[in-house]
């Protein structure tokens, strides 16, 4: 009887004991800085930024409150990102849940932007950054895996290496129309109370990196008739793809204009295999080997008519650069015509192309997941393009 008293007492000791460390805990990440944002989120936070980061220029302050109507607070902060920095809690950017947005300034202009989302809708958000930015330009493997805003110049560092790096691909990294860089975790961090972070690089702040990084030195390749293209010897760590640029030169692909392709078109040019010197192709010149295929060709909607896909580049009529998928489909009268198009603003890269009998594949490198797929969707009689990495594993 004695003996069961002593262990009940014992029991009851612990159970005590859990209580009050579960207790402890629970007031240790209250009073912590993952208390305070989410108190914020969870009791505080109503405004909506609206913020599209394809456009956001190196804008001063005063732009920036008239640009964006959200409750700025700012003050001066010496970090490395700035000497001074504007912020507010938020409920939602484009429609998707967040918690802060940072704006961080170096004499007046700004140079860094972060928008924290919370973990649980990180799922969302990359569905979001892929659907509106398209697939990753580059992927790198996080040095500090910290908060990402503690690993910006590794982050830069793993832009310019990416290309040996396999497995470890948790940052995404995209480039805006302005040069500017977005950079996000496609994985999911591996502390549950850390946000997802979006952080934006402005054009100025990347090209002083890259320059630091990069020696000029190119290569142009004796041109095509309707195609010029130069690559970059170095770095040579860089995958030949990411060095290489497609400049179009032509006004038409098989007959058909650029502006009846795309209205804001002006130049298009389609690529081929044997544009690309075998050097690189082949591995030979010291990087990474891959040579893609640009074309193929299928009945891809199952109406008995042939159809044919390719990849292309394009110059648009203020100039800016993309490449694209174009499929053509035979018409009556024995000519081509345009069926589906999706560009790729800013990418002027090779895209390879594969047809398996019902997906057209589209991959943007060697040995990585940055893929689209575009099958015909019978129920809506249109080409649907979906990316398998949308769920990055």
């Amino acid at each position: 009887m004695h003996l069961s008293k002593t262990i009940s007492k014992n029991k009851r000791i612990i159970i005590l004991l859990f209580i009050l460390v579960g207790v402890f805990a629970i007031y240790e990440i209250w009073d912590s800085d993952y208390g305070y944002v989410y108190r914020n989120y969870f009791f505080h936070s109503k405004d909506e930024l609206l913020l599209d980061f394809n456009r956001l220029e190196p804008i001063n302050i005063v732009d920036t409150k008239k640009n964006f109507k959200v409750n700025w607070f700012c003050r001066k902060e010496q970090t490395q990102f700035g000497d001074f920095c504007c912020g507010d809690k938020l409920s939602k950017w484009n429609n998707i849940p967040a918690m802060t947005v940072v704006f961080w300034y170096r004499n007046g202009i700004l140079t860094y932007a972060k928008i924290d989302v919370p973990p649980w809708y990180h799922d969302e958000l990359i569905k979001y950054i892929t659907a509106t930015y398209g697939p990753p330009r580059a992927y790198s493997a996080r040095k500090n895996f910290g908060n990402i805003l503690s690993g910006t110049l590794s982050i830069l560092s793993g832009y310019k290496d990416q290309a040996q790096i396999k497995e470890i691909r948790d940052i995404g990294i995209w480039q805006m129309d302005t040069g500017a860089l977005l950079v996000v975790n496609i994985k999911k961090e591996f502390n549950p109370l850390l946000w997802s972070t979006v952080f934006w690089i402005s054009p100025a702040i990347v090209k002083e990196s890259v320059k630091q990084l990069i020696p000029e030195e190119k290569v142009e390749i004796k041109p095509s008739i309707d195609i010029d293209i130069s690559y970059s010897r170095v770095p040579d760590d860089w995958a030949w793809w990411l060095r290489i640029k497609f400049v179009p030169r032509a006004n038409a692909i098989r007959g058909i204009p650029a502006d009846q392709l795309d209205p804001s078109w002006y130049r298009v040019s389609e690529l081929r295999r044997g544009l690309i010197p075998e050097d690189l192709v082949s591995g030979k010149e010291g990087g990474l080997a891959w040579n893609p295929n640009f074309a193929v060709e299928g009945d891809f909607n199952g109406d008995g008519r042939p159809d044919h896909a390719l990849i292309g580049v394009y110059e648009d009529k203020n100039g800016k650069f993309g490449n694209f998928l174009l499929i053509l489909t035979r018409a009556s009268d024995g000519k081509w015509e345009k069926a589906y198009l999706k560009s790729f603003e800013g990418n002027q890269g090779p895209i390879d192309l594969s047809w398996n009998g019902k997906t057209l594949k589209l991959l943007f490198c060697a040995s990585c997941d940055a893929d689209l797929w575009i099958e015909w969707n019978q129920d809506k009689a249109q080409y649907d393009s979906r990316s398998p990495s949308d769920e990055f594993h």
